[in-house]
């Protein structure tokens, strides 16, 4: 991969140097950690664009922004980059010894490798941006809302509410605050189209693609896995690896599995799990 994306970085700009994007997790009890920072927790929750997103720990910014992050993208210039960013994502993996694997896993892992550029993960980078400042905004402009709203009532002798006679709404705040509500939702629409600009770009490009993704999945060991026997593998449908892999799962899509079973007869029990276990996730 990197061969090629050298080859094509000849007869690009620095700006347009094509890298590969990685992201790394893991995913336990219903939450995802990103081996890529610290094993910080993220949560899964589906979109309004009815997408799963994993999202990532929220940062308080200055002047009271909050910012909420999607798990982290690093940038990979080279494969000796690659190799070390890697091999620090898989040293937070958890793992434990079995009975058929010295290093068994203990949860489910996904490793995402995109095509990206510096300026598209600057984009990105600006979109975030642009959401936590709207967030404030929004936040502040539904507040002045509700404000305003309140003064125009006040508490009958029944504990019900009439209209206040000495105070009114005053609905040129209220517009005031929803204008500058769609100013910033502008800034984000912007932002956004920025990136999916980006994006179309290098749809011209019959070579690369910054929308092509390779995932890996490694499954949880599934030799431990004795509720495959009643019909309950870990890999069930509605379980969040299932959520996180759906978009994945598409015609233009294409899936290969790869499971690591003994020929041992002590281990037919484990072998069984494993084979029911990669079963299920094939259908």
């Amino acid at each position: 991969m990197f061969r090629e994306l050298e080859a094509c970085n000849k007869h690009r700009a620095d700006a347009d140097r094509l890298g590969v994007g990685m992201k790394m997790f893991e995913l336990r009890s219903g939450s995802a950690f990103d081996l890529l920072d610290d094993k910080n927790e993220c949560f899964i929750r589906e979109g309004p664009d009815g997408r799963t997103h994993i999202r990532g720990k929220t940062e308080k910014l200055e002047n009271n922004k909050v910012r909420v992050r999607p798990i982290e993208t690093v940038g990979c210039w080279s494969w000796e980059e690659a190799k070390r960013v890697l091999a620090d994502g898989l040293r937070l993996r958890s793992v434990g010894t079995s009975t058929v694997h010295d290093e068994s896993s203990r949860t489910h892992a996904v490793l995402q490798l995109g095509i990206v550029t510096a300026g598209l993960l600057q984009a990105r980078e600006e979109t975030w941006d642009r959401e936590a400042e709207l967030f404030q905004v929004r936040k502040h402009a539904t507040d002045v809302y509700i404000e305003e709203h309140m003064k125009g009532l006040v508490k009958d002798d029944d504990g019900g509410w009439k209209p206040n006679p000495v105070s009114t709404v005053s609905a040129a705040s209220i517009l005031a605050w929803s204008i500058v509500k769609a100013e910033y939702e502008a800034r984000v629409a912007q932002a956004v189209q920025r990136v999916e600009a980006l994006l179309g770009e290098s749809t011209a490009d019959s070579t690369i693609k910054l929308s092509a993704r390779v995932v890996f999945v490694d499954l949880a060991g599934a030799e431990f896995n004795d509720n495959s026997v009643s019909g309950n593998p870990r890999t069930n449908q509605g379980s969040p690896l299932t959520m996180v892999l759906g978009e994945h799962f598409t015609r233009e899509a294409h899936a290969s599995m790869i499971v690591t079973v003994s020929t041992e007869r002590e281990q037919a029990a484990a072998t069984l799990n494993t084979l029911r276990s990669a079963s299920t996730a094939a259908s």
